[in-house]
């Protein structure tokens, strides 16, 4: 004869109920899809405004769902208590306490971003609105002053010291021509190129250099095969 075997259930593991928190946020669902008319919206906000004040009244159609969110936590526990499973339209709508919300005035500056110093304004990408007063300007064509004056007078300078330094007995060379540029980019005289002024340095150093001959390197013995 086998033995039987009775399973007991045991007290210890009895259902936890979920402990419910009040809060300012319900959350209203089972919603027929007419519910999200604007004329149905207006009646839908009337009937939890019986309540209490609502700080803010947010459908979400794709959801099927509407928050409404209650300046104090006990206007929306009054309400969750009479408005949950109330008929609106053709449907028993659902209502369930959401997440708290925070209200604050929004005349208090301290709950937002400060606005950066008026010196760090065009810092920002995509910058803020430009400051009082200004106005719009013509922006000036791309600058084709390749090369600095200051480095134009650098190599002048170079080019005239190494010729008098490396061959004092060679006849003197005529000095670069180099160009000048106003704020305009006009050259008032010169070569219109200042990309030659460089080209044109360093074929003369090349010119002035004496050649160096190299001595081959020999190449290396060729061991036989075993």
């Amino acid at each position: 004869m086998s033995p039987t075997v009775s399973s007991t259930k045991s007290s210890s593991h009895s259902e936890i109920e979920p402990r419910i928190v009040a809060t300012n946020t319900l959350i209203v669902t089972n919603l027929d899809r007419e519910a999200f008319r604007p004329d149905n919206l207006a009646k839908l906000k009337a009937q939890l405004e019986q309540y209490g004040s609502i700080y803010k009244f947010i459908p979400i159609k794709s959801f099927n769902r509407i928050l409404a969110v209650y300046y104090n936590t006990v206007d929306a526990n009054t309400a969750k208590a009479f408005a949950d499973k109330m008929l609106f339209l053709s449907s028993n709508i659902r209502i369930y306490f959401g997440m708290h919300t925070p209200i604050y005035d929004t005349i208090d500056e301290s709950q937002h971003l400060d606005v950066p110093k008026i010196e760090k304004n065009w810092l920002i990408s995509p910058p803020m609105s430009p400051p009082i007063d200004w106005t719009q300007i013509r922006e000036d064509s791309p600058n084709s002053n390749t090369l600095a004056e200051d480095l134009i007078q650098a190599l002048r300078k170079e080019s005239d010291i190494n010729v008098s330094a490396r061959n004092p007995s060679t006849p003197s060379l005529s000095k670069l021509d180099v160009p000048y540029w106003d704020h305009d980019s006009t050259i008032k005289a010169g070569s219109s190129n200042l990309l030659n002024v460089a080209n044109d340095v360093n074929r003369r150093r090349t010119q002035l250099r004496p050649s160096q001959t190299y001595t081959p390197t020999p190449r290396p013995p060729v061991l036989s095969g075993m």
